[in-house]
């Protein structure tokens, strides 16, 4: 029986996607390569991430001894299969880090047809890029099939299953990847994450836990990957204080590690340290221009204190790059704005401030934006790029 997350369900969870690649005789070096490549381009699909971001931060990890795979990290929740589909290109937490190779290489087993093997984790890594989830799961349950040994291929499966809405079933397979490869850190943090996707936020706790030993275990130096996963859990149990802490914690370990930043600003804002949170946000703008999560909390905290002009200018800008924001669904349950944020939102998105001349001006021009844009799609209907615009800015 296949459980999914249900559409009606709130469940959370920090989407791991894995991308595991057991050494070839080609060389991992090659392999980890063409993984930067691909995994660059995605990072620079995501709206809020500048490609140069990507360079700087998500290229420019801890190096660790020998190499498994690249992480891209992304937080978000996942309510059914639809949401995951979406969710990573609008994902507000993408990092790519190095981690340790799997100690099951399977290159001695002359049984093993390792050219198909290889041939199969390309469809997997391509179609995980398009964001096809059933094909990448289609293609690691084959290389399991030929390789029922291979953790990780199994753990990459648990990984897309996680992306997929299949918590419980991704948790079997990070089980059986543990049981398989029990030093390696990765299984365990995958299943962190399969658990946070299924609300079980004490056993993640203890699985990032188990993961920082092992890596340390392993290379000597905790990873900053799992205080911002430790972080997204306290997060999800409402321990706002402890979870800036760990968000800060895992900056500090990797410079340039902007995402925690950005998680810590939100969480300090939920905790009432007002001016502290919009500090940073505003810094991280500097920093990051393209940041669209700082740039849409920013429109809502604006709005909220009275500046109106500030408001508009940010939220347009927001939305122009990032029309989610305006569905407080997504942004309550994949994002996962802290709770005083989302009643901020919205209020913003209600436009509750009765009485306000400011106010009803703000949501004139928002209906005379909102009318140009399907005025245009009715214009030019045969326009792919006018309709694909029009389209975008009233998703």
């Amino acid at each position: 029986m296949v459980s999914r997350v249900g559409s009606n369900g709130m469940v959370y969870c920090v989407l791991l996607l894995l991308l595991l690649f057991p050494r070839t005789t080609q060389g991992f070096g090659a392999s980890l390569r063409k993984q930067k490549e691909v995994n660059l381009g995605r990072c620079a699909k995501l709206s809020m991430v500048p490609r140069q971001t990507c360079q700087r931060s998500a290229l420019s990890p801890p190096v660790l001894p020998s190499a498994w795979r690249l992480v891209l990290l992304s937080l978000f929740g996942l309510r059914s299969p639809a949401d995951a589909a979406v969710a990573l290109s609008t994902s507000t937490l993408a990092q790519e880090i190095q981690a340790t190779e799997s100690p099951i290489t399977r290159t001695q087993n002359p049984k093993i047809d390792l050219v198909t093997i290889s041939k199969l984790q390309e469809q997997a890594f391509q179609a995980t890029n398009r964001f096809q989830w059933k094909e990448a799961d289609r293609a690691w349950t084959k290389v399991i099939d030929l390789d029922p040994e291979n953790a990780a291929a199994i753990s990459n499966r648990g990984n897309t299953r996680t992306s997929m809405g299949l918590c419980a079933e991704a948790k079997e397979d990070f089980d059986r990847a543990i049981a398989l490869a029990p030093k390696e850190p990765d299984p365990n943090l995958g299943r962190g994450v399969a658990e946070e996707c299924l609300g079980q936020y004490e056993a993640a706790l203890q699985d990032y836990a188990e993961a920082n030993r092992k890596n340390v275990a392993l290379t000597g130096k905790e990873d900053p990957v799992t205080y911002n996963n430790r972080a997204n859990a306290k997060a999800g149990l409402g321990r706002w204080e402890e979870a800036v802490k760990d968000y800060r914690q895992a900056a500090k370990m990797q410079p340039g590690y902007v995402f925690p930043l950005a998680s810590a600003a939100l969480a300090s804002y939920q905790l009432g340290d007002d001016a502290e949170a919009i500090k940073q946000m505003r810094l991280l703008l500097v920093k990051y221009p393209q940041l669209v999560d700082m740039r849409a909390a920013l429109a809502v905290i604006y709005w909220k204190e009275g500046d109106f002009s500030k408001a508009e200018t940010a939220w347009y800008n927001a939305i122009n790059e990032d029309p989610r924001y305006r569905r407080i669904e997504w942004v309550r349950t994949v994002r996962r704005w802290p709770p005083r944020m989302i009643e901020e939102l919205d209020a913003f998105l209600n436009l509750k401030l009765p009485g306000s001349s400011k106010a009803a001006k703000f949501a004139a021009a928002a209906a005379e934006k909102t009318a140009a844009a399907s005025a245009a799609v009715e214009a030019a209907p045969t326009s792919t790029e006018t309709t694909a615009a029009a389209v975008k800015f009233d998703d």
